[in-house]
């Protein structure tokens, strides 16, 4: 099932079903793992900071047990900071890494659980309402997954539950704690339902945005391809062979250099077809542009000019230079070895090339074309499979 259908079912999927298909769940847990890492890191340096606050409140509450309930406080402070440096040291991906982020929580409700015998009642109640404050944080702030929160939550009203046996408050006083509790336990987790699903679609939402976006930039990609490239041989088309004439001529007059012109013509074309068929002589196109293709430097041009005819262009040559170039490109079409039995000159297939140099910076490019054209000409008509190369000069 292709990713975008995964997120269009995903879209239309109940408000209570969480987790996505099995590769969209993965992708999504390995796109949010380090912001969720360090969304928990922050998260638990508030809660132990806040946490080690409390102090003050576990003086002026319990000052008679203070110690006590310092030490464990402590304590848990201690393991907190343990697991906050477990979820800097753990793999961002790590599956406990949720489980990790409830845990200091967790270990929070410990101190609720002791006696406070010499405290009154009162004082005693008044600190056990502070308790589901830990459960709003966790909950709200920390933002674990549902299952966590569910977790988290059940143990909190349990914690709470035994806390209030355990210090023999009275019946009015366990009844407004444990209604707290389990009101702040069951809003919070109605809370997290919905962030949860908000942070779901809002991601699915995003991803969805940038797979249109990557689709519409590589079909761009794609039409920017086809509009400069000839469909059968796969080289530049016409269009971008003016275009890059058009360009160095430009060059070659800021800054004089000689610049060649190459006019390819697949020798008895015609014939060629005529007697193995055309898709014969498409793959014959297709093999000589891939044998010329292999002669050239890094800033050649070769284009298709049109049916048989081939151009090349390179810039910051030489008349010898360019000779030997020809010369090279002659050959490679001839170690193809395409047999040619209505051909009159080859027994197998062969081009002819007009070649022109300009020196002189100063031609329009249709001028090239046209004197690339007329060494063409010459070199069909003075035997074929062979380069006529002049200097600009010398044809105009």
């Amino acid at each position: 099932m292709s990713l975008s259908l995964s997120i269009t079912r995903a879209l239309q999927r109940p408000c209570w079903q969480m987790r996505f298909d099995k590769v969209l769940e993965a992708r999504y847990q390995r796109d949010i793992a380090e912001v969720r890492r360090r969304h928990l890191c922050v998260s638990l340096s508030v809660a132990i900071l806040v946490y080690a606050g409390f102090v003050v409140l576990d003086w002026f509450l319990l000052n008679p047990t203070f110690q006590e309930i310092l030490g464990l406080c402590f304590l848990v402070g201690f393991g907190g900071i343990g697991i906050l440096l477990a979820l800097q040291l753990l793999p961002a991906r790590h599956p406990a890494r949720e489980w990790l982020g409830i845990l200091p929580s967790l270990l929070a409700y410990g101190p609720t659980l002791f006696p406070l015998d010499y405290a009154d009642s009162q004082h005693r109640a008044l600190w056990l309402a502070t308790v589901p404050l830990l459960t709003l944080y966790t909950n709200s702030c920390i933002a674990p997954p549902l299952r966590q929160a569910v977790a988290h939550s059940g143990c909190a009203v349990l914690a709470i539950g035994l806390a209030v046996s355990v210090n023999q408050l009275q019946y009015m006083e366990s009844a407004l704690i444990l209604t707290l509790a389990i009101a702040t336990a069951l809003f919070t987790l109605l809370s997290t339902l919905w962030m949860e699903g908000a942070r779901r679609q809002s991601y699915l939402l995003v991803l969805r945005d940038q797979l249109r976006n990557d689709e519409l930039a590589s079909a761009n990609r794609l039409l920017e391809r086809q509009s400069c490239t000839d469909p059968l041989t796969n080289v530049a088309n016409r269009r971008v062979l003016m275009q890059r004439l058009t360009v160095a001529l430009e060059r070659t007059r800021q800054n004089p250099q000689a610049l060649l012109v190459l006019m390819i013509d697949v020798d008895h074309f015609k014939a060629y077809n005529d007697h193995y068929g055309h898709p014969a002589g498409d793959r014959c196109l297709q093999q000589i542009a891939s044998a010329l293709g292999g002669q050239l430097q890094e800033n050649d041009c070769l284009a298709r000019y049109g049916g048989e005819e081939f151009v090349i262009l390179r810039e910051e040559t030489n008349l010898s230079d360019a000779a030997a170039f020809t010369q090279r490109l002659l050959e490679a079409v001839h170690h193809l070895a395409l047999p040619h039995a209505a051909a009159t000159t080859s027994a197998s297939v062969s081009v002819s090339i007009g070649a022109i140099v300009d020196a002189t910076g100063g031609a329009a490019s249709e001028h090239l074309i046209e004197a690339a054209d007329r060494q063409l000409y010459l070199a069909k008509r003075t035997g074929r499979d062979r380069c006529c190369l002049a200097m600009l000069e010398a044809v105009t």
